[in-house]
């Protein structure tokens, strides 16, 4: 059977042609032209007249994802955006180029930062088994090792809530220049570590509590180690289980902290602070008088046993003036380590000896 002869005047039938994907185009021809020639079917990547070019989905994601900053995710989805947008099937070349800029300028910013993180902090870990050098630490870090005192060559960091027997609780770059020698190093630490002696007291672990110091020798003063360090150093049969700033009473107070009208459970002989409580629950002591004693030489534990009481006698015939006399009046003053720690203060001190009392010891 042979196919029939093309009916006279109708075109031959067009060899299908390159189609993008989706729903079909509209012809691009008119039924009033439907007699004439048929325009040539569309060559691979040229669009029907009239049709929309749609904006690469891909791109447009790509762009978004980069700019929220998840820079690795929108790199990909923009070069798949690229591989698409070449196959002629869609635009948005730019958008795709777009994404990709924003990506890579992330990527800076992030790296920069990390970079400058890096360098602010020091190299944490400078051996393989993760132990650092003494040099590599910062306030706030706890460790495990041999006593501040000592040498030290490497020690093994922990979290503060694990057991610990060192933190670093202050620290003080010294200017450069050449190496200034042992004695004013050592000025310089006691400058800066005297102020956490202070607060060294107000904890709870104070009677098992020693306040060392980490300081540059000539070595490494050379290789660029400027900084010192105070180190606390626990002493107690066990470990800290908590960072130091846990363990400080807030209601501790010094002798130079102390004022009239304040009132205390039982005077502690020895440590350097008394817990305060409000003077309308139980207590036993009541501060009544306080000296503060000018700046010098220490004068000695004989003489300061004599001012103080010498002045807490005087203080005490003015302000109870034989009406109403405390069961029991004493004195407090700093022993030489407390003077050389800055406190310069006598306390007079009335105590109640047959039990706690609610109201104030000392007449309003």
């Amino acid at each position: 059977m042979t196919d029939p002869p093309d009916a006279e005047g109708v075109p031959p039938r067009p060899e299908p042609g390159w189609a993008s994907p989706g729903p079909p185009p509209e012809p691009a021809w008119s039924p009033a032209a439907s007699t004439g020639h048929l325009p040539p079917p569309p060559s691979h990547g040229d669009e029907y007249p009239g049709a929309p070019v749609r904006t690469s989905k891909l791109a447009i994601t790509a762009l978004i994802t980069g700019l929220v900053g998840l820079s690795p995710l929108a790199l990909i989805l923009a070069i798949a955006a690229l591989v698409h947008i070449k196959e002629g099937t869609v635009k948005g070349k730019e958008i795709a180029l777009g994404a990709i800029a924003v990506s890579v300028c992330w990527i800076l910013i992030i790296g920069g930062a990390a970079l400058n993180l890096d360098a602010l902090r020091g190299t944490r870990h400078d051996r393989a088994d993760g132990r650092v050098s003494p040099a590599s630490l910062r306030v706030g870090d706890c460790f495990t090792g041999p006593a501040a005192k000592e040498a030290i060559g490497t020690v093994d960091t922990v979290p503060c809530t694990r057991p610990h027997t060192e933190e670093i609780v202050a620290q003080s770059p010294l200017p450069d220049g050449p190496y200034p020698g042992e004695a004013e190093i050592r000025a310089k630490v006691a400058e800066v570590c005297r102020a956490q002696l202070r607060r060294l007291r107000k904890s709870r672990y104070a009677d098992d509590l020693e306040l060392h110091f980490l300081r540059p020798d000539e070595t490494a003063w050379r290789n660029g180690k400027h900084t010192i360090s105070c180190v606390l150093h626990f002493t107690g049969h066990d470990t800290l289980t908590a960072p130091f700033a846990a363990t400080i009473d807030e209601a501790a107070k010094m002798l130079q902290e102390m004022a009239p009208g304040d009132c205390f459970q039982k005077w502690r002989q020895g440590p350097a602070q008394q817990r305060a409580v409000p003077c309308g629950e139980p207590h036993l002591t009541e501060v009544y008088a306080v000296r503060r004693l000018p700046a010098g030489p220490y004068p000695g534990t004989r003489a300061m046993a004599r001012k103080s009481s010498d002045y807490c006698a005087a203080r005490g015939k003015a302000i109870f003036k034989a009406r109403w006399v405390p069961e029991q009046i004493s004195y407090a003053y700093p022993p030489k380590a407390g003077w050389a720690e800055g406190s310069r203060v006598l306390v007079c001190i009335a105590e109640s000896l047959h039990g706690p009392t609610k109201g104030p010891i000392v007449p309003r």
